[in-house]
């Protein structure tokens, strides 16, 4: 944050939520926190003009890396791209966004300043056309494509690309709801544990397969049992793959802040967290080069219900106010998280 910025905050964060929500246009385009620091945790913003830009500025932070994995920006298209964060994690690489028919121009800029020179496509050509291959593969990168006809076919491909990697202990959660397996891709990077696409009833024999094929006895749920049921617990058990703990809440919110609380008491750093939004419709996409990046540094990255309901995250950070002292991120600008909820999670960071 710039100096301007660095003035006592010790406000309720009740009283902020509305108001502040005003206060965005000129942050957003500068790429500076509007939020005022307080001393030791606080948050600052990995935000561009747009989801690409967002996504370049955070593959700039993850550093050098010779593959990076791209997946669809767009919203319907991303899907694919939610078990990518595993594959990420193995092959040392950022996870950046892309559109169907071109690569955008921040992207390709990123990508020559990482020093990449392979590229995985996430996702059939439906996500990522055949025409951004081929002018991808002219452009000199070896290309490689893991795309089956839907996103639970595409997961099992990442995870088959992973295999000689994999942890163990595989996370399974919803491919119909995405935010679950938002705020479990750090831990899908940091440990390298493969990602089940699942619905709340069913487990695709071939992802059963491919688990199996990758040595997963074991696997974390990551989502309540309305997104993934017991139906779901049988079929894994009947191809003996045991349940080692569910983490979960009564929202997208509450459940990162489970996934959270079992990272910070297994590894991951205690002193700060991320922060990215849950809905699509406002940047939720953010998270998911944001999960990268996360996982990367230890850090949990905490998912708010929409841009403008902080959810979970400030009671979250209220109980671990012993522990933070060191700066956070927030991915996307205000249209993805609103200033308000950054000047709220701060707060509670912080204490009155």
């Amino acid at each position: 944050m710039s100096d301007l910025n660095k003035q006592p905050k010790r406000r309720a964060a009740a009283g902020v939520l509305a108001g502040a929500l005003a206060f965005t246009a000129g942050a957003f385009a500068t790429g500076v926190s509007p939020a005022m620091a307080a001393p030791g945790f606080e948050l600052s913003r990995v935000a561009g003009e747009n989801r690409y830009q967002t996504s370049a500025d955070t593959a700039a932070e993850f550093g050098a890396a010779t593959e990076a994995i791209l997946a669809s920006g767009e919203v319907g298209r991303f899907p694919d791209a939610l078990s990518a964060n595993f594959l990420a994690g193995v092959k040392g690489a950022p996870v950046l966004l892309t559109q169907r028919d071109t690569t955008p121009a921040v992207i390709l800029a990123a990508l020559a300043a990482s020093n990449v020179t392979t590229v995985t496509l996430i996702g059939g050509t439906d996500a990522i056309s055949a025409a951004q291959e081929t002018a991808l593969r002219a452009a000199a990168y070896t290309v490689v494509r893991l795309g089956g006809r839907d996103r639970f076919l595409t997961s099992e491909l990442v995870i088959g690309a992973g295999a000689a990697q994999a942890a163990t202990i595989g996370i399974v959660t919803s491919g119909l709801r995405f935010p679950d397996a938002l705020g479990a891709g750090p831990l899908a990077y940091s440990g390298k544990h493969p990602v089940g696409l699942v619905t709340r009833d069913s487990v695709p024999p071939s992802m059963l397969a491919a688990f199996t094929a990758a040595g997963v006895t074991q696997v974390l749920i990551v989502g309540g049992q309305a997104v993934v049921g017991p139906q779901v617990v049988a079929q894994l058990a009947a191809a003996g793959i045991t349940v080692a703990s569910r983490l979960a809440g009564q929202t997208r919110s509450l459940t990162s802040v489970e996934v959270a609380n079992y990272l910070f008491a297994n590894g991951f750093v205690t002193a700060t967290f991320n922060v990215a939004s849950g809905d699509d419709r406002f940047g939720g996409v953010d998270a998911l080069g944001a999960a990268a990046l996360s996982g990367k540094t230890k850090r949990a990255l905490l998912i708010t219900n929409t841009a403008t309901d902080v959810g979970a995250v400030d009671d979250f950070a209220t109980a671990k106010r012993a522990t933070l002292n060191t700066g956070g991120r927030i991915f996307g600008g205000p249209a993805a998280v609103a200033t308000a909820v950054e000047v709220a999670v701060e707060t509670a960071g912080v204490g009155p």
